[in-house]
C-alpha cells in the first residue's frame, strides 16, 4: 500500500514513532506487490484468496510429485491429509505461504527432475531469484542444494571405491549376488549425479540469483544475522521448539517422521544420500523451530513416494495385513482416478467461479481480521473515542494498529529493524521486569493495549495512574487516568458490571 501511494520503496522505518529515520528496506518486495496492489480493489478478500491459492497449489504440486515417482493414490492422499494438519501450525496470510511453492519447485529440480547442467542452472537460478524477493526462507533452498551436492559427491566416492575393490579382490562364485548388487548400485547412483564442477556451477548461480533484490548481496548477511540473533527467536512464538500443547499439528508432524522412517527402512530402494541428508536435517530443524514444520510436511509426500512405489515388492511389508489392505484398495482407487481425470476442467471452472464470487459478492466481504487473534474491538474503541498518542502494545499487534489508526507506533514485530535499547525497554515493560514502571513513565504512553491475562494487566489494575476502559477475551485496554474524554460510558459499554457487583453497590 505504501508503494502504491508513494510510487517508491520505503527506505526508513516510517511506522516507528521513536526511530522514524532508522534504515528499513523491504525484503519481500514481490509479495508486497502481490498482496498490496490488488488490495485497493478487493480488500482483505484478495489477501485471503491469494494465500489460500498458494497453500492449495503447494499440496497439489506435492501430490503430483509423489504420483510421478510411482506412489499410489491412496497412500499419497493419507500422507497429504496428515501433512495438511501438520502445516496448520503456520498457516497465515503472510509471505511465507508463497515460499512453499518455490521450496517445492527447488525440491523437484534437485531430487526428481533429470536435466542437463545449463538447464538446471537456469531453472534453479530463476527459482532462487523469485524466492529471495518473496521471503527470507531461501536459505532452506541453499541447504537443499548443498545436501544434494554433498550426497552426489559421497555417492561418487563410494562408487569408485566399490569398483576398485571389486577389481582388486575379485569375486568368487558364491559372491555373484554381491557383485550384481554392487554393479546395480553403481549404475543407479551414477544416474543424474552432479559432479564437483556441476555442483559448484549450480551453487554459484543460485547464490548470485539470491543477490538480485532491492538489498543486493547484503540481504544474505542480513538473513544470516537474523537467524543467528537470539533476540529474534526469543521474541516470536513461531521459533519455539516442538510444542505438544498445540495438539494435533505437533502429533501429525511426529506421524510424518515415523512414516518416512518406516518406508525408508522397509523399502527395497533406499533414498539418494543427498535427499536423505536434506530430509534428516529439515526434520531436526523443525523440531528445533516449528516454523519449519510446513516445509518438512510438504517434502515428506514426494520423499516417501519413491519408496512407497516399491513397498509392494517387499516381503516384510506385504506380510502386514494393513499394508495388503491399502494396496488392494489403492488399485481400485487408481482405476477410478483415470475415469475422473476428465472432470478436471469442470473442477477448474468451479474454482474460478467460487473465487470470483468470493471477491465480488458483498455477502462474502471480509471487513477486518479475526478478532480472536488481533485486537479488532479494542482498536474500534480507540477510533470511536478518539484516543490518540503513542501507545504500548504487543509487538505483533503494532503493524495492525498502524494500519487501522494511521498513527506511528511504538514497536511492531519486525524487531530486527529496531535498536537494542528500544527492544530491551519493550521487554522490560511487557514482562514487568524490575524497573518497568520507570521505563513506562519515560515514554509517556497515552494507552496500553495488551493480551488478557498478562502480569502487566494485574499490575496496571492496581496503579492509580491507569484506568481500564475496555476488555474482551483476547485483549485489555488501559488509558491514563487523567484522560477525561475516554472514560464515562466506556466501562459500561465494554465491560458491563456483574450483577453481584451491583448488589453490593460497586
Amino acid at each position: 500500500m505504501y508503494i502504491a501511494q508513494h510510487h517508491g520503496l520505503p527506505v526508513t522505518n516510517y511506522m516507528s514513532a521513536l526511530e522514524p529515520n532508522g534504515p528499513w528496506v523491504t525484503h519481500e518486495l514481490l509479495c508486497d506487490l502481490i498482496f498490496g496492489l490488488p488490495f485497493s480493489v478487493f480488500g482483505l478478500n484478495w489477501v485471503v484468496l491469494a494465500s489460500s491459492v498458494a497453500i492449495a497449489l503447494a499440496f497439489v504440486w506435492s501430490y503430483q510429485m509423489a504420483r510421478s515417482r510411482g506412489s499410489g493414490l491412496l497412500p499419497t492422499l493419507i500422507l497429504m491429509i496428515v501433512s495438511m494438519e501438520a502445516c496448520t501450525v503456520h498457516w497465515s496470510a503472510r509471505p511465507h505461504v508463497f515460499s512453499y511453492l518455490l521450496f517445492l519447485a527447488a525440491y523437484y529440480q534437485c531430487f526428481i527432475a533429470a536435466t542437463n547442467l545449463k538447464k538446471n542452472c537456469a531453472i534453479l537460478a530463476l527459482i532462487f531469484f523469485l524466492w529471495a524477493n518473496l521471503h527470507g526462507s531461501f536459505p532452506l533452498g541453499l541447504m537443499m542444494i548443498g545436501m544434494r551436492a554433498v550426497g552426489d559427491l559421497w555417492e561418487g566416492f563410494i562408487a569408485k571405491f566399490a569398483v576398485v575393490e571389486s577389481q582388486t579382490k575379485g569375486f568368487s562364485d558364491s559372491d555373484e549376488a554381491a557383485e550384481t548388487d554392487t554393479a546395480s548400485y553403481i549404475d543407479s547412483s551414477s544416474a543424474n549425479r552432479w559432479t564437483l564442477k556441476e555442483a559448484l556451477a549450480i551453487v554459484i548461480s543460485c547464490v548470485v540469483a539470491c543477490c538480485i533484490n532491492v538489498r543486493g548481496a547484503s540481504f544474505l548477511t542480513y538473513v544470516i544475522e537474523y537467524l543467528t540473533n537470539p533476540k529474534i527467536q526469543f521474541h516470536s512464538d513461531e521459533w519455539r521448539s516442538l510444542d505438544f500443547s498445540l495438539g494435533l499439528p505437533a502429533w501429525s508432524f511426529l506421524i510424518l517422521c515415523f512414516a518416512l522412517l518406516c518406508v525408508w527402512v522397509y523399502a527395497k530402494n533406499k533414498p539418494r544420500i543427498g535427499e536423505f541428508l536434506f530430509l534428516a536435517a529439515l526434520c531436526c530443524s523443525s523440531i528445533y523451530a516449528m516454523r519449519l514444520v510446513p516445509y518438512f510436511a510438504l517434502a515428506v509426500i514426494p520423499a516417501a513416494a519413491a519408496q512407497l512405489a516399491n513397498l509392494q515388492n517387499s516381503k516384510t511389508a506385504n506380510s502386514l495385513p494393513i499394508v495388503k489392505s491399502i494396496l488392494a484398495t489403492d488399485k481400485q482407487a487408481s482405476l477410478a482416478e483415470k475415469n475422473s481425470a476428465k472432470l478436471s476442467w469442470v473442477h477448474l471452472i468451479l474454482v474460478l467461479a467460487m473465487s470470483a464470487a468470493f471477491l465480488f459478492v458483498p455477502a462474502f466481504k471480509i471487513a477486518d481480521f479475526d478478532p480472536t487473534r488481533l485486537p479488532v474491538q479494542a482498536t474500534n474503541y480507540l477510533q470511536k473515542h478518539k484516543v490518540t498518542g503513542l501507545g504500548f502494545t504487543k509487538d505483533n499487534w503494532g503493524a495492525y494498529l498502524y494500519w487501522r489508526l494511521g498513527e506511528s507506533i511504538f514497536l511492531d514485530d519486525k524487531t530486527d529493524f529496531y535498536s537494542q535499547n528500544l527492544l530491551d525497554d519493550y521487554m522490560t515493560i511487557f514482562m514487568t521486569k524490575p524497573g518497568w514502571q520507570q521505563v513506562l513513565d519515560k515514554y509517556k504512553f497515552a494507552y496500553i493495549l495488551i493480551p488478557t491475562g498478562l502480569p502487566l494487566q494485574f499490575d496496571l489494575e492496581k496503579m492509580s495512574g491507569w484506568k481500564q476502559v475496555f476488555s474482551d477475551p483476547g485483549s485489555v485496554l488501559f488509558v491514563r487516568a487523567e484522560d477525561k474524554g475516554a472514560q464515562p460510558q466506556v466501562q459500561e459499554e465494554a465491560t458491563p458490571p456483574k450483577s453481584e457487583d451491583l448488589k453490593h453497590g460497586r
